[in-house]
């Protein structure tokens, strides 16, 4: 029995290191929309569908495409929580107006995933810079005003990025903003099928020693 015990503690290390290890990724996935077209982040379990695949619709435009028969049935906006929580995970360390070259690298990475909404965004030196626009989740109704948005931006000749907030009117059918959309995943992360398999090889070893 003590045997078992310290295998099972083991079991229950290594499997904690694994979750642990997994909370930090994000994964590309393929989706009804086509390859890679999902960003799963295993710490929030939460499945981002690219940016880019939405732009075709204002936020006033796509809150009818989320209910049942609409383009984007069983997806959601993301609000400011998730969306900010997104982009630490991503590793992005800092959220402001300004574009510093500790955001480069991560911000770059996460376009990659999500997808680059528009091009030639102008820093006023004339200097285009690639950046990722989507709508996120509005308490006011979009018919009274404006919504806000969150953006990525990465300025290629300095490698510098920035990862900030703005607003536009809910109306506004701009084809470089998208919307950040969200659906949960329903599919166990590897460490939590260990976990349980771990648990069931236990019961199964503690229910044959009773009998």
């Amino acid at each position: 029995m003590k045997i078992f015990s310290s295998l099972f503690f083991i079991c229950l290390v290594v499997a904690g290191s694994l979750i642990k290890e997994a909370n930090a990724e994000l994964i590309s996935m393929d989706s009804a929309f086509g390859s890679d077209t999902i960003t799963l982040d295993t710490d929030t379990d939460l499945m981002w569908l690219d940016v880019t695949l939405s732009t075709a619709y204002s936020y006033d435009g796509i809150l009818p495409e989320l209910g049942l028969g609409g383009a984007f049935e069983g997806y959601q906006i993301a609000n400011s929580d998730e969306v900010m929580t997104l982009f630490t995970n991503a590793g992005i360390p800092f959220f402001g107006g300004a574009f510093v070259e500790e955001n480069y690298d991560p911000v770059l990475a996460l376009m990659e995933y999500v997808g680059v909404t528009g091009h030639n965004g102008n820093l006023g030196t004339g200097i285009p810079f690639d950046y990722t626009v989507g709508h996120i989740y509005s308490l006011v109704p979009p018919t009274e005003g404006w919504v806000s948005v969150f953006t990525l931006g990465a300025y290629e000749p300095n490698q510098t990025a920035r990862a900030s907030s703005g607003t536009v009117p809910g109306d506004n059918q701009n084809p470089t903003h998208g919307t950040w959309l969200v659906s949960a995943n329903s599919v166990p992360e590897p460490g939590t099928l260990l976990l349980l398999g771990v648990g069931l090889i236990g019961l199964g070893i503690f229910s044959r020693k009773k009998a």
